[in-house]
């Protein structure tokens, strides 16, 4: 039978893959993806380089407003990222919740602008009971892919 008799063909799964404008990366561990990765990418350069961050962000409690802060750890809890550092308009320490960010975050000032605190307090984030896995991870990256960790290699 010729081609123009048969059914309609339908787009393989290829070419469905390659139009999808939102792809959706699958995780180990239950991570899951959300809209914070480039906000993310820009808060672990400005720790590693110990530059404060500009970024709007909404409150549980108060109304949207330009917070500048000083990053001193990024932690996950229980597939949350949150974001703990001063803040400097309160002189204070902080968590802020990163899927609460609206907009982009800026790097402001320059490298190594202030000392991480050997404590850093976790407030909340640091209560989390029995069971609660705190430490270090240790992430391999392909090179290609470590774009937004753009570190000076170790030798």
């Amino acid at each position: 039978m010729p081609r123009s008799a048969r059914t309609p063909s339908r787009p393989s799964p290829r070419s469905r893959v390659a139009s999808s404008t939102s792809p959706s990366p699958s995780f180990p561990f239950g991570a899951r993806a959300t809209g914070t990765r480039a906000a993310l990418g820009t808060l672990a350069e400005a720790l590693h380089d110990r530059r404060a961050v500009r970024f709007e962000y909404a409150s549980s409690t108060s109304a949207p407003a330009v917070r500048t802060v000083e990053p001193w750890r990024i932690v996950m809890v229980y597939g949350t990222e949150y974001l703990v550092g001063r803040d400097r308009t309160a002189d204070a320490p902080r968590t802020f919740r990163l899927s609460r960010i609206i907009g982009g975050v800026k790097a402001v000032g320059e490298g190594g602008a202030y000392e991480i605190p050997k404590q850093v307090p976790l407030g909340p984030l640091g209560e989390q009971g029995p069971g609660a896995i705190v430490g270090t991870a240790t992430l391999a990256l392909r090179p290609e892919a470590g774009h937004g960790c753009a570190w000076p290699a170790r030798r």
